[in-house]
């Protein structure tokens, strides 16, 4: 009986108790202290460290995108057109059919010139036949090869006007607009069509002369392209030509530019867009750039970086200032300093001056 009375007592004491440790619990976890670093585990971490990157003056310039290899397609020979196969801004590969003549005159012209070369060699034969038996002469057997030589030419020659009755794509394009409408006749060469070739896209820019004479254009600065659909990516650019002599007007030089790699979207002469170009002749502060990881955002959407400080290590969180980088990375222009280590992944999960580790080899 005793015992049992013990037992009973032992229970009534837990369940009263729960309650408390609830409440505790709670208001522990409300005042957002974290537990001091003797009670908490060292987290293993990956950390990096940060290095100063020398950072170029960046001029920035209105660019619209080039006409590019802009080419007007014809036929060779006279008829009336009979397709255009695709619409204007449609896309083309190398070898499609673009335009098609009706090709009922050159059919024709072709069963012609294969009756006549057959008929041509058929009386070759025969007087091949006559002159080995003494039946003709050499000159009747020589008029006879070269009627057959002829009728063959004329056999390619047909052959031919039936292939030039089709127009093909000479690379990879787009149909940028037609000259005339099917069923109009044309004339040879007459333009049907103007194609754009996409193989690369060029941004013209023009630059006041106080910058080119501050360039070195046997070797050209660094330059990037940002579009406006696309407004945080760069797309690196190529140099290829520049005007010798200033526009009279606005004391500018022209100068094209390549896409070094085309990007995923729709681009069309004329659109604009923004040229940044590295200006090697002014240097600015360095920055630190650092994996896109690291980089954390408070509720503010605020960016700060936890860095590991102190011995034991600890982590604290630190307030930067950045700029866009190149895939993958930020540029830190202000908050870090050389040689400073900061997690370089999974901070979300930790908490200010908690205790870190850095694993062996890392």
């Amino acid at each position: 009986m005793l015992l049992y009375r013990w037992v009973q007592v032992c229970r009534l004491a837990r369940l009263q108790l729960l309650p408390a440790m609830a409440v505790l619990a709670v208001l522990t976890a409300c005042s957002g202290e974290a537990p001091p670093a003797s009670e908490a585990a060292a987290r293993p971490v990956r950390i990096y460290q940060v290095v100063p990157v020398a950072r170029e003056m960046e001029r920035r310039f209105i660019g619209r995108v080039a006409e590019g290899n802009l080419v007007d397609l014809g036929f060779e020979i006279e008829g009336t057109l009979l397709s255009l196969p695709f619409g204007e801004g449609s896309g083309v590969t190398a070898g499609a059919t673009v335009a098609q003549l009706d090709p009922r005159n050159s059919e024709l012209a072709l069963a012609r010139a294969r009756a006549e070369h057959g008929g041509a060699q058929k009386a070759l034969v025969r007087l091949e036949a006559l002159l080995a038996q003494g039946m003709a002469s050499q000159a009747q057997y020589d008029d006879a090869h070269t009627r057959a030589e002829l009728s063959r030419v004329q056999l390619d020659s047909a052959k031919k006007r039936l292939q030039d009755a089709t127009l093909q794509a000479p690379f990879d394009g787009q149909i940028v607009r037609h000259w005339v409408e099917p069923h109009t006749p044309i004339t040879r060469l007459q333009p049907v069509l103007q194609l754009r070739s996409t193989h690369s896209v060029e941004i013209e820019i023009d630059v006041p002369e106080h910058y080119v004479a501050r360039w070195d254009l046997t070797s050209p600065p660094a330059a990037w392209v940002v579009f406006d659909h696309q407004p945080g990516v760069r797309h690196a650019l190529q140099w290829r030509e520049y005007a010798a002599r200033a526009h009279p007007e606005t004391q500018t030089f022209a100068m094209t530019l390549a896409l070094t790699e085309l990007p995923n979207s729709t681009l069309l002469p004329g659109m604009t867009a923004t040229v940044v170009v590295a200006d090697s002749s002014e240097q600015r502060d360095p920055v630190f750039p650092i994996p896109i990881e690291a980089l954390q955002a408070d509720a503010q959407d605020q960016p700060y970086v936890w860095v590991v400080q102190g011995q034991p290590k600890q982590v604290m969180r630190r307030a930067v200032e950045v700029t866009v980088a190149e895939p993958g990375w930020a540029n830190v222009v202000a908050g870090l300093a050389a040689g400073e280590q900061v997690i370089a992944a999974g901070g979300a999960w930790l908490y200010e001056g908690m205790p870190v580790r850095i694993p062996a080899g890392d």
